[in-house]
């Protein structure tokens, strides 16, 4: 039995959600050769409506009921949260970094224009790896650039990435449910957005620090952001009641990086996995989550970075190489720890103590609506556009590609065809084909905010040595008040005593004043007697 599509391209991979019908090849009485004979078939591509469900409960061919069939809606969302075991084998058995491979991004079309400090970048610029939360990365190389250049050069530079996005069918539109289809491939229970008109996202963070998907950015389509950086040095005060990392650690994760990330034909472009980052709070707040998860589950989770340490000991809940393995208590068991993510991330950012001394960027951004797409007057930018995508020179086949070189040539028809030719319908479509290139470009600036570098500082508001210098300063200054108090109230005495001494002085004088005063006038009287 095959499930067939009406309008497949047996030569060609480009293949995408059709009808389907469902046939058999049955060989006739005498079983000389199979005739293929039609057992259901569908108008409505890939899902069936539940008002269709009722009506093929079984399938007949010949008027014999062959066998019963059971048809439900297609639910992505239920297929990745409820049987997590159905990716997780895939992911487990055939390994992520070849699933990002094929399903990730590529450059070489995604990359529409590329600069950093005036000078051109391509996708050779870039290193492919594989994020645990994130699926295909590009990480920027900076170093071919930044080897020769002073420090003024450098905080005066500027990198720019404009990016084309080839998650969009010829006609500009996204797939339903590639959002959901995304992390059913990455199993990313971090997913913050679900927004399907983010056209990228991107991770800023100083060397040497894990890019957690927490510190992405969204870059949403037709749309240019200007992403202003200061490089800030936090050391924070460790204390009792806030205690802080004053070891600086080092964490390893396995991050496969490679070269070429169109096709997984050559495995040999795989670059070393094992990669050091310094250790943050968002480190051990992971370990804390993944060592939960081993201990309920006794396996590893697929959606969070695994220590290297941890990698050793233990293997992924769903790496099943013979599906008589599978077992369902592992699967009840991962959804069960899934449900508890948030939990955990609550538990660990209260017992996890962040770093004493942190290096990070401070961001400010500027957004604003690109390229706005008007008519002639997108003639130049559409002409870029084209000719950095190869167009006269090396033109791509690819579907996204030639959507660019078809609007390309209906801009200069349309530009220079006369207002009289041109009816409302025409302006109509051709604003709708402009609005749908818009909607498939965004643009990324990233520079610096401010050329100097901020550091800050904690220390304790009043610490002891300064209630030691307070308090010998007060009793310096109470002990010398104290001495000049002293001093003056020996002094204040010994006036008191000179003055009461003088005193008693000054009537001892004058008593003796007074007995010689008396004593003259009666020897003057006596003799005035005698005579």
């Amino acid at each position: 039995m095959e499930i067939e599509t009406p309008d497949v391209a047996k030569t060609s991979t480009d293949n995408y959600c059709r009808s389907v019908s469902i046939v058999m090849d049955i060989a006739n009485e005498n079983y000389s050769h199979f005739e293929r004979q039609k057992a259901f078939e569908s108008e409505i591509p890939a899902c069936l409506p539940e008002r269709a469900l009722r009506f093929i409960d079984r399938v007949e061919i010949s008027q014999h009921t062959l066998f019963e069939m059971a048809f439900e809606p297609c639910n992505l969302a239920l297929c990745y949260s409820k049987f997590r075991s159905v990716p997780g084998a895939i992911r487990d058995s055939v390994g992520r970094h070849l699933l990002a491979r094929q399903f990730g991004s590529d450059l070489s079309i995604a990359l529409a224009s590329c600069s950093f400090a005036g000078q051109k970048c391509t996708n050779e610029h870039f290193v492919n790896f594989e994020h645990p939360q994130l699926g295909m990365c590009h990480q920027f190389l900076k170093k071919k650039f930044t080897a020769n250049m002073t420090s003024t050069q450098l905080a005066n530079s500027e990198l720019s990435i404009m990016y084309f996005t080839d998650s969009t069918d010829s006609k500009g539109r996204l797939p339903f449910g590639m959002e959901k289809l995304n992390q059913v491939v990455h199993d990313s229970v971090m997913s913050s957005s679900d927004d399907s008109n983010t056209a990228l996202n991107a991770i800023i963070v100083p060397e040497k620090k894990f890019p957690w998907a927490s510190r992405s950015i969204a870059i949403a389509a037709a749309q240019r952001m200007d992403v202003q950086l200061r490089f800030e040095k936090y050391s924070r005060l460790s204390t009792k009641s806030s205690p802080c990392q004053k070891i600086e650690k080092l964490d390893s994760y396995r991050l496969p990086s490679w070269d070429v990330a169109s096709s997984n034909s050559g495995g040999n472009d795989l670059k070393g996995s094992e990669r050091q980052f310094v250790s943050d709070r968002e480190d051990c707040i992971n370990t804390y989550i993944v060592e939960k998860f081993i201990d309920y589950c006794k396996c590893l989770p697929s959606f969070q970075p695994i220590p290297v340490a941890l990698v050793t000991k233990y293997k992924n809940c769903f790496d099943i190489k013979d599906i008589s393995n599978f077992s369902r208590v592992v699967e009840t068991c991962y959804n069960e720890q899934v449900s508890q993510i948030q939990r955990y991330q609550f538990e660990g950012s209260q017992l996890c103590q962040p770093p004493c001394r942190t290096d990070d960027y401070s961001t400010r951004f500027v957004t604003y609506s690109w390229p706005n797409l008007k008519n002639a007057q997108s003639v130049k930018l559409i002409k870029q556009l084209a000719s950095n995508f190869g167009y006269r020179t090396s033109i791509s086949g690819m579907r996204g590609l030639a959507n660019i070189y078809q609007v390309l040539l209906k801009v200069q028809s349309y530009s220079e065809s006369s207002s009289d030719n041109k009816t409302a319908s025409d302006r109509l479509n051709f604003d709708i084909e402009l609005e749908a290139l818009q909607n498939r470009l965004a643009w990324l600036t990233v520079k610096a905010w401010s050329a100097k570098i901020q550091e800050i500082s904690e220390e304790e508001a009043y610490p002891t040595k300064n209630l030691v210098a307070d308090f010998g300063g007060i009793l310096g200054l109470w002990c010398g008040v104290s001495i000049l108090t002293l001093c003056e109230l020996l002094e204040l005495l010994l006036y008191i005593f000179r003055a009461l001494f003088a005193l008693k002085s000054d009537g001892t004088v004058q008593s003796e004043m007074n007995s010689y005063v008396g004593s003259t006038e009666t020897t003057a009287v006596e003799k005035v007697d005698e005579l």
